[in-house]
């Protein structure tokens, strides 16, 4: 048919039944061109074309491949990226604008298309013509001077519309700022596979939120450009942040912040690529000089941090800073203490100016294990204190942001399990949930649910499936299938896909690209967990009626958020390593909402509360049980006992010296809520 065939998203092997067609291997068979597929003879057509493509990031193809095709490089770049947000911003802030520039450039190439048209036609009629006889054919010479006329009215046009292509150009100019923000920030975020390869974004999910980022940014009063601009870009850090952190790992988040920081730096070119080698490497390009700047003292400075020091002295702003510390040892010890107690602003003279990348340096090289909490500050002053918070996210801020052809994935790290949490979430919705776990044999039974799904409206919940990835090429071809009956509104409007993975390289990429992502593993820090607690027990209807239950408010409320403290305070005890526990524990939330029903049981079972019985259901059963070490046990016990006794009911009871360890009375939800964001723990 000489048709235009395109395959896409092919790996880094092509199917052998291809090879005849990329060797063009065509045959005649009775007169006519034919060709070999598989085991079948068919005719071949000399305008048909086919393109394969790949959303592999780096594909590597064997040189007998590359034989067979030419290899095109479509990824986008820097500078076509900009271009892209910036027409996307213009016709969002100045439609008239953008839209007049459009229709500019559209004129101007067909301006200059019939000019390149008329000059042809004149040079053929010229080669045409009988020399001899060129200034007696009047109908050449009325061609020509038809032709000047038309030349010169399309010069005037291009040249009448160069003032007004100045002034939209330098409008446009007024929001390249953002464009150039935004387009540095898409490549921050393409790096994040390397941290976890289920970290995959398209350009259409990075554009949605750039549209997003533009609705929701503040509008000064009066119309005032350069200050839109300012909004603009902290909208779209700020909502780039958020959407990013729902799909990334805890571990993660602290280190995506430092990217987005470094990124607007080397967009307002404060970045020095010298010294963001060394904070990243630890090492110089340069040897260095141990043998004539020897440690002056090994009981000051470890070998290790002396190390450090002579490779900074190899920066240029850092050029004198070996014989600046032998001299005034007295100083930078003293600085160095600074460090440790959070009370250094300026390092001694003359490096007492720094800017705050270049404080950092220091501070990796001096006091190494207090360079996270110098991070934190780092990114504090620079973008602002939400940046280095950790938003707890909703399962139902997530929904809105999926659809009937957007699947949601539950990224899960160990003891993860979000099936009862998706449970209540659909009953809250009115909306009925489908579990199904992959496995063997489980992809047909799961493509039948989805197509009943599809039709009724249903949710769909697909666990485990790290443990199909045989299956997902077909769910691929099944999710591409609902997007497209999606936009001929022939899927109910309902309709959601969920699945649940570890992570794995061979997941498709597809599905990551064009889902909305979710992780559900615990935050760190005692009021980020704190925070997630009750924020999951006033998330759904069910939940909060549950809360509301108890026959004992008063007491229901304190022990619930002594219950809080010790599940938050155990978990954080992990990040310690020997000194929190002896054996890793996996304490997750299933713990806690077992122990948290067990409260709730005794409370309106029991007129008196059995505190022993309660201390030993939740120290030797719910959580104990997975306590493996004496030791640790005792610990554990010890910790409940705090949280759990009669005290905390009766009295301001703090739990510890420190003032914020407490519980006010009259902690319903809302008012918990506010305690949590207000204490500084």
């Amino acid at each position: 048919m000489g048709f235009v065939l395109i395959i896409e998203s092919i790996g880094e092997t092509l199917d052998p039944i291809l090879d005849n067609v990329l060797l063009k291997n065509v045959q005649k068979r009775a007169g006519l061109d034919s060709i070999i597929l598989g085991n079948n003879v068919i005719e071949y057509n000399s305008d048909f074309r086919l393109y394969l493509i790949t959303t592999l990031p780096n594909p590597h193809y064997m040189p007998e491949t590359m034989t067979k095709i030419t290899l095109i490089n479509f990824s986008i770049t820097s500078e076509g990226l900009k271009d892209q947000l910036l027409s996307i911003l213009v016709k969002e802030e100045e439609p008239k604008d953008e839209d007049e520039k459009i229709r500019m450039i559209q004129e101007n190439a067909e301006s200059r298309e019939l000019k390149k048209k008329l000059e042809d036609e004149i040079l053929s009629s010229l080669s045409k013509a009988d020399s001899a006889k060129l200034l007696d054919d009047e109908i050449l010479i009325k061609n020509l001077t038809e032709s000047k006329s038309k030349s010169e009215e399309m010069e005037n046009k291009i040249s009448a519309s160069k003032s007004t292509e100045d002034r939209i150009n330098a409008t446009r100019n007024i929001y390249e700022p953002v464009a150039n923000c935004a387009s540095n920030l898409y490549f921050t975020v393409l790096q994040l596979n390397k941290l976890d390869p289920m970290y995959q974004f398209s350009l259409d999910f990075y554009l949605r939120i750039f549209r997003n980022a533009i609705k929701i940014a503040e509008k000064p009063p009066q119309k005032n450009p350069l200050k839109r601009v300012g909004f603009l870009l902290e909208s779209f850090k700020k909502l780039i942040y958020y959407e990013i952190n729902r799909s990334i790992f805890v571990k993660h988040k602290l280190l995506f912040a430092l990217m987005i920081t470094l990124a607007q730096l080397k967009t307002n070119n404060l970045l020095n690529l010298e010294e963001f080698q060394f904070f990243t490497t630890g090492v110089s390009s340069n040897p260095i000089n141990d043998k004539d700047f020897p440690n002056p003292s090994t009981d000051d400075f470890s070998e290790k941090i002396w190390e450090n020091i002579l490779h900074l002295s190899n920066i240029q702003k850092f050029n004198g800073i070996v014989k600046n510390i032998i001299k005034n040892k007295g100083l930078w010890l003293g600085f160095m203490k600074d460090i440790e107690t959070g009370a250094a602003k300026k390092a001694p003279n003359p490096y007492n100016n720094l800017q705050n990348f270049s404080y950092l340096l220091l501070t990796k090289c001096l006091k190494p294990e207090f360079l996270i909490r110098n991070i934190k500050e780092f990114i504090q002053i620079e973008l602002g204190d939400s940046f280095i918070e950790n938003p707890i996210i909703s399962l139902d801020s997530s929904y809105k942001e999926s659809s009937n052809q957007i699947p949601l994935i539950f990224l899960l790290s160990p003891g993860d399990d979000p099936q009862d949490e998706l449970k209540k979430f659909a009953q809250d919705k009115s909306r009925i949930l489908i579990p199904l776990s992959l496995g063997k044999g489980q992809g047909e039974n799961a493509e039948n649910n989805i197509k009943d799904a599809v039709k009724n409206g249903y949710w769909i919940l697909l666990q485990n499936c790290h443990l199909a990835l045989s299956w997902l090429p077909r769910l691929e071809v099944l999710a591409e299938e609902i997007a497209l009956d999606a936009e001929r509104k022939k899927v109910h409007s309902e309709f959601r896909l969920w699945l649940t993975s570890f992570s794995n390289e061979n997941f498709s990429r597809y599905l990551l690209q064009e889902s909305v992502k979710i992780t559900k593993d615990p935050p760190k820090g005692i009021k980020s967990n704190l925070m997630q607690l009750y924020s999951n027990m006033n998330s759904t209807k069910n939940e909060r009626n549950f809360f509301a239950a108890c026959t004992k408010q008063e007491e229901w409320q304190k022990l619930f958020m002594g219950l809080c403290f010790f599940h938050a305070l155990i978990r954080e005890r992990r990040r310690f390593g020997p000194i929190g526990w002896n054996i890793y524990y996996d304490f997750n939330d299933s713990d806690f909402k077992i122990s948290m029903r067990q409260l709730q049981h005794v409370l309106n079972t029991y007129d008196m509360i059995p505190f022993k019985a309660l201390i030993y259901l939740t120290g030797e059963c719910y959580y104990g049980g997975k306590v493996t070490d004496d030791w640790d046990r005792r610990v554990l016990n010890e910790i409940l006992k705090s949280f759990y006794n009669e005290i905390i009911i009766y009295e301001d009871y703090k739990f510890s010296g420190v003032n914020e360890y407490h519980i006010p009375d009259g902690m319903n939800l809302e008012t918990a809520i506010g305690f949590i964001e207000q204490v500084n723990i």
